[in-house]
């Protein structure tokens, strides 16, 4: 598969083989057949190229990398789903439940590159972020060690990210393993828990408003890429609303009215 300018985005080592067997006297194959696909932007070129290789082998990292550049995108297609399709659209249900909007961006993410789940892509993204910020400080070696041991077991980087024991890290992953694991043995370990401290159940009331208001410029962006569904949307969140909620366009700007029911 080609683009526009018959640059190889699928097949390249197909395409390699092939050009050896020819060099080789195969001639059947100086001429193979290509498609040509064409694409709004680097983002979807990306995107389409991250899936068209789900099939190799990658390491952990590989895969986060890959996660990172279609993050973005991911998130903006879950968001126009969700809207689109009013997919348990309740901006404020019952006793005001925090959103979880990312989780679905995370579990399409981590699909997409080939993860088990959201939260496998978000722990490794996170020690991969960890270690890249240690290479940042010139600490190349621990960075290598923190990797190794997510390669051995994800908890224990967790923990040892979360609470600054990078002198646990040894030579090995299976050594820095036992050093970790020896360590929370002997010693009482912090109240939190070993990996991420945030209470998914627990409400946030900061972190539900600031949610909130992406979720409404969500759909108030609709309203110029896809006016009939903005329509639809705002009557149907109007009857599932909890108290008032109201939106009015002009060519200057967009009013937003709400009022809470608590």
């Amino acid at each position: 598969m080609v683009d526009e300018d018959n640059c190889i985005i699928s097949g390249a080592r197909r395409f390699l083989a092939l050009e050896k067997l020819v060099k080789e006297g195969v001639d059947r194959y100086a001429t193979i057949d290509v498609e040509v696909r064409s694409f709004e932007d680097d983002t979807e070129l990306i995107s389409f190229i991250i899936e068209s290789n789900l099939s190799r082998e990658k390491t952990w990292e590989q895969k986060v990398r890959e996660g990172w550049a279609i993050h973005k995108s991911v998130k903006e297609e879950a968001r126009y789903d969700q809207f689109k399709g009013l997919k348990g659209m309740k901006i404020v249900p019952k006793n005001f439940p925090q959103q979880k909007g990312e989780g679905e961006t995370l579990n399409r993410v981590a699909k997409r590159v080939g993860l088990k789940n959201g939260r496998a892509y978000h722990n490794y993204s996170k020690i991969l972020k960890s270690a890249k910020e240690l290479e940042e400080d010139d600490q190349q070696t621990t960075s290598k060690q923190l990797k190794e041991l997510a390669n051995e077991s994800v908890s224990a980087a967790l923990f040892v990210i979360d609470y600054e024991k990078f002198d646990l890290l040894m030579d090995t992953g299976e050594a820095s393993k036992k050093s970790v694991s020896n360590f929370r043995r002997s010693n009482e370990e912090p109240k939190n828990g070993e990996t991420d401290s945030a209470d998914e159940d627990v409400f946030d009331p900061a972190e539900w408003l600031k949610s909130f208001i992406n979720e409404v410029k969500g759909v108030v962006s609709l309203s110029d890429s896809d006016p009939n569904s903005f329509n639809s949307i705002k009557e149907d969140l109007k009857k599932q609303w909890n108290g008032e909620f109201d939106i009015e366009q002009d060519e200057e700007k967009t009013s937003l009215t709400i009022t809470l029911e608590l």
